[in-house]
């Protein structure tokens, strides 16, 4: 990392009086490749077609295609004696957080005696699932709806005990001893903690002799992503990164887990006729949020001077708009983690009255995010305004500040908001936040470094008390895949 930072500014900030250009993206990364950079080779240039791609935005597509067609290859490599062949009418799928079913129903096609379990924490996204799986016969063609008959669906907040419980009460016990159902689970966004959630579970069922399970894990194939939504407790999880960490009550500050999915290099957009890269639209919003919101905390510290640039506003009936409550799609809180646990036997996610949280492998304060002190990417004024639209920063600075000062109850006090934007301190800031994202990738090496050195502790124990070959266990495939996929 140290040859990353000898010359950031003139590769990317040395135009004062421009927006960063995106040719110092592609000269940044050609001086400085990184091994977590996305490979431009079409590594899967001949991918198994989907069933259907309906209802799929093209990034949806995308993601679905490949990881439909990666887990097919996986359970064909990684079973020595004829891959999925060998596993007819033993394979059972558990796809975690399966949203609309995009995934399973893949999946579904791909292996068609397979079994496959649904699961989500909203119940509007397994509504919509099922919905589209109970369609007239006349709209589904008879295979499609053949994989439909062999999905269930189940609604709830996944944790490790939870989510074998789900899968002991979905197969049951099996009418014939022999051959034992195989259980791949997979998650395509395993958001915070919903990884290090499902390592545990597999973990727990191929160590855990006391359980006798009627069914035997296979393999996990989980994209982790949303680093900012782990509970603080699941990083650090092994004990030799924990032996290196300072003594504070922190690993990383949030911002970090903010930064962890970062990938500048995916930023560009190649325009053909025209020759040259630009930024994505999406990245150009993203980094318009990051941007304004630090101005407008400038600006809101300033309320010392002589001349105030806003005063608070009387609670008169400007302030009906702060009363409505915006719903989201999940019922789900983001933060699941500080919610109540939710009652054995229950489907529906519990989102009553505060119990005592979940126990974790490493106890956390449940409140840590929301008492880190300032200055590690958390202010005061942040946390007060929230989540705004994507259209408070589309339509202008003048319209921002407008709907920032109705979220937080201020009046501007000037008479023309546009003079409160500084372009010099825009651009610096904006420069920032992009050099910030370069160290996305060695935080998320360092998160998933963590859980592969965790997972090998784990193993080491176990095999010290089985005396047992690692490599010819799910455990010692996890292992192993889990190394090739970082290479």
């Amino acid at each position: 990392m140290v040859g990353i930072f000898r010359r950031p500014h003139s590769l990317l900030c040395r135009r004062s009086g421009r927006r960063l250009p995106a040719e110092g993206f592609e000269k940044f990364h050609r001086q400085y490749p990184s091994p977590s950079n996305p490979s431009r080779t079409n590594t899967y240039a001949n991918l198994r077609p989907l069933p259907t791609t309906k209802g799929m935005s093209p990034k949806k597509l995308h993601e679905v295609h490949r990881m439909a067609n990666y887990v097919k290859d996986v359970v064909d490599s990684n079973d020595s004696r004829g891959g999925a062949h060998r596993l007819e009418g033993q394979l059972h799928i558990v796809d975690v957080g399966a949203g609309q079913g995009y995934l399973t129903r893949a999946l579904g096609a791909l292996f068609p005696r397979a079994r496959l379990l649904a699961l989500d924490a909203d119940h509007g996204q397994t509504e919509g699932a099922e919905r589209r799986g109970k369609l007239p016969e006349r709209r589904l063609d008879t295979f499609t709806a053949e994989i439909n008959n062999r999905i269930d669906h189940k609604t709830m907040l996944v944790t490790p005990d939870s989510l074998l419980q789900a899968v002991d009460d979905w197969i049951g016990q099996p009418s014939d001893p022999e051959p034992r159902p195989r259980v791949l689970f997979v998650a395509l966004h395993a958001c915070g903690s919903l990884t290090p959630d499902m390592l545990k579970a597999f973990l727990s069922s191929v160590t855990d002799s006391n359980l006798a399970r009627a069914w035997d894990p296979l393999a996990i194939i989980a994209v982790g992503c949303c680093y900012n939504l782990m509970y603080p407790g699941d990083y650090p999880l092994s004990h030799a990164v924990r032996s290196y960490m300072p003594a504070t009550e922190y690993p990383l500050p949030t911002s970090a887990y903010h930064l962890a999915a970062q990938i500048p290099l995916t930023w560009l957009h190649e325009d053909p006729k025209a020759g040259e890269s630009t930024l994505r639209p999406s990245v150009q919003l993203a980094t318009r949020k990051i941007v304004w919101r630090a101005l407008l905390g400038t600006l809101l510290s300033k309320s010392h001077d002589s001349t105030p640039l806003y005063r608070r506003r009387e609670k008169d009936s400007e302030d009906k708009e702060e009363g409505k409550k915006v719903l989201n799609s999940s019922d789900v809180p983001v933060k699941w983690w500080v919610q109540p646990r939710s009652e054995p036997g229950t489907e529906n996610a519990d989102t009553s009255p505060p119990q005592p949280t979940f126990d974790r492998l490493i106890q956390a304060k449940t409140s840590d995010y929301a008492t880190q002190p300032l200055g590690i990417g958390i202010t005061e004024a942040g946390l007060r305004l929230g989540k705004l639209p994507d259209s408070a920063y589309t339509n202008g600075w003048q319209h921002f500040l407008n709907t920032a000062g109705q979220r937080l109850g201020i009046q501007w006090e000037v008479e023309d908001v546009k003079d409160l934007r500084d372009p010099v301190l825009e651009k610096q800031v904006e420069s920032l936040h992009t050099l910030r994202c370069f160290l996305g990738s060695a935080i998320e090496s360092a998160i998933l470094l963590d859980r592969l050195q965790w997972l090998r502790e784990e193993l080491s124990i176990w095999k010290v008390c089985r005396n047992a070959m690692v490599g010819k266990t799910p455990l010692g495939m996890l292992s192993s895949s889990i190394s090739s996929i970082r290479q």
